[in-house]
Formats: structure tokens, C-alpha cells, sequence
């Protein structure tokens, strides 16, 4: 499946879970249902805290991990939280910041387990006498390290 067909099935996921835009009386028959489809909307709690901001940042992570695009991002903000597309950029730059900061933070970890598979790959290699697969994993190897340019 493509990416703009996995994209487009997510926000079709996302967008049938939107029952209505009208928000009920507070009080009245349907609100217990409209609140229970809309549990981070600023209707439901009034000014918005650390808490509520953290929940609609890691929501945001989700549907940008997801691939949805801004467009439909900040459609479904809109609707189920009742923000503004300022207020929008502001949790989507939270969001984008958290996912930096998980990248930069795994980045080590996730270098020294492909070089710890092209070590495996090298010795494989040469135990088999394949010496040129054995020179390209050495040179992916010292490629992932930074130590193949000459200083």
C-alpha cells in the first residue's frame, strides 16, 4: 500500500470517529455522548493546563507518525478540540520538537545496533571468502561511524 493510500485510510479512520461539529447544550441528552467522541475538546475543559496540552501533543505525534497530512491535522483539531490554527502550529511545533528530541536521544543506540549488524555482516563475509561483501560492509560500517572522510 502507498503511503498516500495509507494516509488517506488513516484520516478516513480518524475522520468517521468525528460524529458531529455542533457542539449539544451542556447538560442536554446528547452531551454525554458528544463528550465521551470529543474528550479533549476546550468546550469540556474550559481553559486548557499541562495536562490537556501534553495529551493533544502526544495525539499529534500519533497522526504524524500516521502520516496525515496538515491539511487534515488541523481539520480534526479543529473539530474534536475546538482550537485554533494558531493554536494548532503552536502543539504541532511541541509535537515536532518531542519527536527531535526522541530521535536525537535513540540516535546512539540506533547507530551502534547497525554497526553491531555490519560487524556480523563483515565477519560473515569474510568467513566465506567473499571479500568484496566483506569491504562494502566495512566501508557502510565506517560510513555509519563518521570516520569515512580523511581529516
Amino acid at each position: 500500500m502507498s503511503p498516500k493510500h495509507r494516509s488517506t485510510a488513516a484520516a478516513a479512520a480518524i475522520t468517521t470517529s468525528i460524529k458531529a461539529s455542533t457542539i449539544p447544550a451542556m447538560g442536554s441528552t446528547s452531551w454525554d455522548q458528544w463528550a465521551c467522541d470529543h474528550p479533549l475538546h476546550k468546550a469540556i475543559h474550559g481553559q486548557g493546563n499541562a495536562a490537556l496540552t501534553e495529551q493533544r501533543v502526544n495525539q499529534l505525534v500519533s497522526w504524524i507518525c500516521q502520516g496525515l497530512p496538515r491539511f487534515q491535522r488541523l481539520r480534526i483539531c479543529s473539530e474534536q478540540w475546538g482550537v485554533s490554527s494558531r493554536r494548532y502550529d503552536t502543539i504541532h511545533a511541541m509535537a515536532v520538537k518531542r519527536m527531535r528530541e526522541q530521535f536525537d536521544a535513540q540516535r546512539a543506540d540506533f547507530v551502534a545496533e547497525k554497526l553491531g549488524q555490519l560487524e556480523d555482516i563483515y565477519r560473515r563475509a569474510y568467513e566465506c571468502g567473499q571479500l568484496s561483501a566483506a569491504v562494502g560492509a566495512l566501508k557502510m560500517a565506517l560510513r555509519v561511524a563518521g570516520a569515512d572522510t580523511p581529516s
